[in-house]
């Protein structure tokens, strides 16, 4: 979880994240335009082609709804990527 004022960070391998290294995942275009950020999710380059692919390969993720889906399977690449790292 992001603490306010706090450097942003990959939400799925906690790299440093920058608009020049990374990308905003909308959870949902509900929001979109407004000053909630919470709708937004930190990811890097690779984990957020990675939440796509695994988001548009399955249609049981998107029955699910976008903010879940993007949720849950941050979390699951959040997984891989650590037990990844424990090698």
């Amino acid at each position: 979880m992001e603490h306010e004022g706090a450097d942003p960070v990959c939400v799925v391998c906690g790299c440093g994240w920058t608009l020049r290294s990374g990308d905003l995942h909308h959870r949902s275009y509900r929001r979109l335009g407004g000053e909630d950020g919470r709708d937004l999710m930190p990811l890097c380059r690779p984990h957020h082609r990675a939440l796509h692919a695994m988001l548009e390969a399955d249609p049981g993720w998107r029955r699910l709804g976008r903010p879940q889906a993007s949720d849950l399977i941050a979390a699951k690449l959040r997984d891989r990527y650590r037990r990844g790292a424990q090698r």
